[in-house]
């Protein structure tokens, strides 16, 4: 298993966080391998959607700075704490 934060910092590294619109652990190397430990989803201010559920091990996310999440899909993890949901006026 990877590391969720870690995973995120390479994957989608603080430079280009201002543009990315997508988070989707499904694509690339990922397939084979889970995601675990806590995220913090930070200072993507673009950000529309998260798309976690091939992770099955991460257990707590807190969102900072990311008005524009309206999806977020964690299926199939042990998530038992997820903040700064009720700063998104937009998740359906």
């Amino acid at each position: 298993m990877a590391n969720v934060q870690e995973w995120l910092d390479e994957k989608y590294p603080t430079e280009n966080r201002n543009e990315t619109i997508k988070i989707d652990s499904e694509k690339g190397a990922l397939e084979r391998e889970s995601l675990e430990g806590e995220l913090i989803l930070k200072d993507f201010p673009k950000l529309e959607t998260v798309n976690l559920s091939i992770g099955k091990g991460i257990t707590k996310i807190t969102i900072e700075n990311c008005p524009s999440i309206y999806y977020i899909n964690v299926n199939d993890n042990q998530i038992s704490e997820i903040k700064g949901l009720e700063k998104l006026k937009d998740l359906q």
